[in-house]
């Protein structure tokens, strides 16, 4: 008989180096880093490393994210995979360098480092501001990410899921790969980030809610967040059916710092087909100095549909754009065509234009012709914008097959400048219209049907005559097994929904306070009145007195408060409560409330904590305190007289508490053993009174 012979799993050690095929034996272990010294390293040629079942976290959960240090595994060698890795508390869960044929196949890192931000609900803070126009040197390590790949060929990433930290994938010169069904999604920075990196499919990924620098109604400015960032020469790459809503921007790309110095290369030749990249507080997507494809895209309610300053040879095919205030806004661009686009209550559908004067810094400028020109407008579907088109300091511009329903002005063109209309009646015009300071022919309104609705998977379904042809050669096929990610139809999506604390973006996975706003005196913006932006325009922001009590579904009970008046004392989550300061009031006022419900994970990836949402002073600022679960969903010994005393003392103990304005005492453990061990150091007195 042949002699079978299986190796024991592996036990991970600080410091250990796995040389071979491995299967980790299952079960949590903390394996402390430091700097770039990997608390585990994976070395060798054509091994798989199968960590299912196993977690590994390098700091405590007590400790706050901008605490999170060190890496938590390095990959080198050629054809290594590494399968089901969950590495948390790191400041980077996994680096690969100079690998070539990797794969990361079903590994989680989300709860690694990131940024404790300054920005309030109230006021920006330029110093959250991210900055990722330079790696020559590997600055981005310095960042914090989940997983890194510097240098690596022929990789792919699947399954990979990233949230709770700054960001989730880059790719740091890292070609021909494949990254797909993976969700990177509620980061404070960037979902992926790629630097010199070409020839990579990115398809049917979950990458939303990668965002910061946004307080609704107050200020959206995004500070350099993205779902999707691509910096310096990174070409020919693919984004397909991809959810990249609510990021910063939707879509980041930036030719480089060598194209503004030299005039020469940039992000080219990518293709961006069949992705949502609704809901930015900025850019759906933004695209500059670089030639491109923009293809069958869903963009709604963001700032600016497309920011694409400088592009130049650029089509701009089959997108549906909706409730922007600007759809599609291009300075200085070159040769692009913009065909079979529907834009649908945009304040500006398409704005070209160029400036009177340039940076006199750029390379660029100095050694390219800049000039706008040369754009087509072909067969889009203008319908309810305020003003169509808006074409300034720009020269050779062609208008052929476009439909104007409901729209303000079709055209805004300064005298002496020159737009094509090669026959009139090819450019229908519904209703009466005037041209600024020209005149546009006006003809009876068509018959003509609402276009369908977006389709990722047919994104010339309803379009004119001509759309599927110009489609067709850019089509890309769903890959076999590919998700599709997009959020489902009734989600709530838009502004509303991103709310944005002092450590990123709200996820929706613990208990939280969040006060309502209105804006008195001001003009919305497209979109106010739909699931778009929800911008206005100037007017004034006012405290409404009512707070949203978000969460996983549950119900709340009012413990303590102080100097407010409550509008209820209980009631369910998801809900609302109102919560009024007498008028003149002077001094502390605090609430604190209570969580009952389905499981919760905090920030700092603990599993059924309770939140108490809380706030003091008159400011009415909201700060967050974490709180034990103590409601006794834990197995434990019902006869233990210690046990009882805390499920019976929780109210009081949170009282007390409350009276001293205090924080709770909070250890890393299941509730019944960590209050075993504060009951075992104090008396029931000091319990009560301790405030550490």
């Amino acid at each position: 008989m042949p002699l079978i012979v299986t190796q024991a799993p592996l036990v991970p050690k600080p410091g250990l180096v796995v040389r071979s095929t491995s299967r980790v034996k299952p079960g949590a272990y903390v394996l402390a880093s430091t700097g770039t010294t990997p608390a585990l390293t994976v070395r060798g040629d054509g091994i798989t490393v199968d960590f299912s079942g196993a977690t590994l976290r390098g700091t405590p959960a007590t400790i706050l994210p901008d605490g999170r240090k060190g890496l938590g595994v390095l990959v080198e060698g050629r054809n290594v995979t590494i399968k089901g890795l969950k590495a948390h508390g790191y400041k980077i869960g996994l680096l690969a360098r100079n690998v070539k044929g990797l794969k990361l196949i079903d590994c989680d890192l989300s709860y690694n480092w990131k940024q404790h931000l300054l920005s309030t609900l109230d006021k920006e803070d330029l110093s959250d501001w991210m900055s990722f126009h330079h790696n020559e040197k590997g600055e981005w390590l310095g960042y914090g990410v989940g997983a890194y790949l510097d240098h690596c060929e022929n990789f792919e990433v699947k399954g990979l899921k990233v949230t709770g930290g700054q960001s989730g994938l880059f790719l740091d010169r890292s070609n021909k790969g494949l990254v797909w069904n993976s969700d990177l999604s509620f980061n404070s920075a960037l979902g992926i980030g790629m630097y010199r990196a070409s020839d990579n499919r990115i398809m049917h990924n979950r990458v939303d809610y990668d965002v910061r620098g946004f307080s609704y109604g107050v200020y959206n400015r995004g500070q350099d967040s993205a779902g999707i960032l691509i910096f310096e020469q990174c070409n020919r790459n693919l984004f397909a059916y991809n959810s990249v809503t609510h990021g910063g921007d939707g879509f980041f790309l930036w030719a480089g710092q060598d194209t503004m110095d030299t005039g020469e290369g940039g992000c080219n030749d990518n293709l961006l087909y069949a992705n949502d990249f609704s809901h930015a507080p900025t850019n759906g997507i933004e695209a500059t100095f670089s030639r491109n494809a923009f293809v069958g895209n869903r963009v709604h309610g963001s700032f600016h549909g497309v920011w694409g300053g400088y592009s130049y040879d650029s089509p701009f095919l089959a997108n549906d754009f909706r409730d922007n205030q600007r759809g599609i806004a291009i300075e200085h661009g070159q040769a692009n065509t913009f065909g079979f686009n529907r834009f649908w209550g945009e304040d500006v559908a398409i704005a070209l234009w160029s400036n009177p004067t340039q940076d006199p810094n750029w390379g660029y400028a100095k050694k390219r012709d800049t000039k706008s020109r040369d754009a087509k407008i072909l067969g889009n579907l203008f319908v309810g914008t305020p003003l169509a088109l808006d074409i300034r300091g720009t020269t050779n511009t062609l208008l052929e097959g476009n439909e104007f329903r409901g729209v303000g002005h079709a055209v805004r063109i300064p005298a002496g400048q020159e737009v094509f209309v090669p026959l009139p009646m090819e450019n229908r015009v519904a209703g009466t219209l005037t041209g600024l300071p020209g005149k546009v022919l006006t003809v009876p309104a068509a018959n003509v049907p609402a276009p369908a609705p977006w389709n990722p998977m047919n994104p010339a379904a309803g379009l004119p005559a001509g759309a599927k042809e110009a489609v067709s050669k850019y089509r890309v096929a769903p890959l076999k097994g590919g998700m599709m990610p997009f959020i489902p139809k009734g989600t709530p999506q838009g502004w509303s929904t991103i709310l944005v604390d002092d450590w990123g973006p709200y996820d929706f996975r613990r208990p939280l306070l969040w006060p309502e706003k209105t804006v008195e005196g001001g003009a919305p913006l497209p979109g106010g009145t739909s699931a778009g932006s929800g911008q206005r325009q100037g007017g004034t922001i006012k405290e409404t007195g009512r707070y949203q009590i978000l969460g996983p579904k549950g119900r709340w009970r009012l413990v303590s408060s102080e100097g407010v008046k409550m509008g209820a004392t209980s009631g369910t989550v998801p809900g609302v409560v109102s919560i009024e300061v007498p008028p003149g009031r002077v001094g502390t006022t605090s609430v604190t409330m209570e969580y009952v419900g389905a499981a919760t994970t905090d920030i700092r990836l603990r599993s059924n904590y309770r939140e108490v949402a809380a706030f003091a002073n008159s400011t009415i600022h909201l700060t967050p305190v974490y709180d034990l679960d103590v409601g006794g969903r834990y197995s434990h010994n019902k006869q233990d007289a210690r046990v009882g005393f805390i499920l019976d003392a929780i109210t009081d103990i949170h009282k007390e508490l409350g009276k001293h304005s205090s924080s709770l005492l909070v250890l890393h453990d299941k509730p019944e053993n960590a209050w075993r061990e504060v009951l075992d150091k104090y008396d029931v007195k000091e319990v009560y009174t301790n405030h550490d």
